[in-house]
């Protein structure tokens, strides 16, 4: 809760910029409590849409689409944000991004033909754009997700034109599909999905009604139900810090972003964030304490940026938990600015016993546990 010293302190600092103008570039100050999220920032971009990964800890990227329909792309390592890039391709729909394992990066499109397209960075370079050979027409943005502990099945999510949500499974490996499947609901824009343990997907979209629904997969697909109250428009992010994480955003009808989370088996109350948007939203996670959220100014095209550390500044920064696994920086005869970025999964055995330690936080981590596997960039 804040008190009043807490706001009059919050409306020193910013009154002067709220007197010039109470709206920056596409999202707007709002007068109330600040929470621990950080303000807006903007990256740039002139980009309509916005998706986001990450492939490790303090590691993400980011997928736009400019007016063009071209997708660009920016990373960000060691703090630092790389300059956008153009990874061609066409669409003029949220695209959906995820990393199934260190250095890799899938990004799924839907194309004006409504068939879904996808490009992969395997480590080395970009492959081409190519069509998910599958039946499956879709009038939506796609979702991308995999459980913590399989690097190979890739999870996708669409809606097609019957409004249902629809999933399917990418062997990653060799590129085979399976057949689509019918979840049913009555979506009315793209979904989100995330899987925050082994056999355990949730997936969330508005429907018709303006409230945000749920779909659950646990050793078998649940009914459809109800997130919460109040009312959104179209596009969801959600993130998950890790087993039995859930963080859900909404956008709602005033332009401002709710989020709730889910921890320790339930639901906690709806928060909201400082500022209101007009774009396109993604979320990520890039560790057990942090994530990150994304959104594309309908304004001016910028991508803005915020998020949410829970860590402290006793903390350790060189170890932690991701994904469920402990992790430590790797030790590297390359150049400092690479060094920084290089972590490998933590053993409590042998060097590269591959003997992942799960982990709820990092406090279940140590840092002198060795490398289970190689170093990752």
């Amino acid at each position: 809760m804040c008190n009043q010293r807490t706001l009059i302190n919050w409306f020193s600092h910013n009154y002067k910029i709220m007197k010039l103008s109470c709206t920056l570039l596409s999202i707007s100050v709002l007068f109330q409590c600040a929470t621990a999220w950080t303000s807006f920032d903007s990256l740039g971009g002139g980009v309509i849409h916005v998706a986001s990964s990450s492939w490790g800890p303090g590691r993400m990227n980011i997928f736009g689409i400019a007016n063009n329909g071209q997708v660009y792309h920016r990373s960000f390592r060691s703090g630092i944000w790389s300059d956008w890039e153009s990874l061609g391709g066409y669409t003029q729909l949220k695209p959906a991004a995820f990393s199934i394992k260190p250095n890799w990066v899938d990004i799924v499109y839907t194309g004006p033909d409504q068939m879904l397209y996808r490009k992969t960075w395997n480590g080395l370079a970009w492959n081409d754009w190519r069509q998910i050979t599958n039946e499956g027409k879709f009038i939506y943005g796609p979702t991308l997700t995999a459980s913590p502990v399989d690097t190979t099945n890739l999870h996708v999510f669409g809606v097609s034109k019957n409004r249902a949500l629809y999933h399917c499974v990418i062997d990653v490996t060799n590129d085979q599909s399976s057949l689509w499947e019918d979840l049913g609901g009555e979506l009315v824009g793209e979904p989100a999905a995330v899987s925050y343990g082994s056999n355990r997907f949730d997936v969330f979209g508005v429907a018709y009604d303006n409230r945000i629904w749920q779909k659950t997969y646990d050793y078998g697909w649940r009914e459809w139900k109800v997130l919460y109250g109040g009312q959104y428009k179209p596009g969801i992010g959600v993130a998950s810090k890790g087993p039995g994480s859930i963080n859900v955003f909404g956008r709602g009808l005033d332009d401002t972003i709710y989020y709730r989370s889910y921890g320790n088996g339930k639901w906690h109350d709806t928060e909201r964030m400082r500022g209101q948007v007009r774009g396109s939203m993604s979320a990520v996670a890039t560790g057990s304490t942090r994530v990150d959220v994304f959104v594309a100014g309908e304004s001016d095209g910028a991508v803005y940026h915020s998020y949410l550390d829970s860590k402290s500044d006793n903390d350790p920064t060189d170890y932690g938990c991701y994904r469920g696994f402990c992790w430590t920086n790797c030790s590297t005869v390359v150049a400092d600015e690479v060094k920084r970025s290089e972590w490998c999964y933590t053993t409590k055995g042998f060097n590269r016993d591959f003997k992942y330690v799960s982990c709820e936080g990092f406090d279940s981590c140590q840092n002198n546990w060795k490398c289970a596997g190689s170093c990752m960039v």
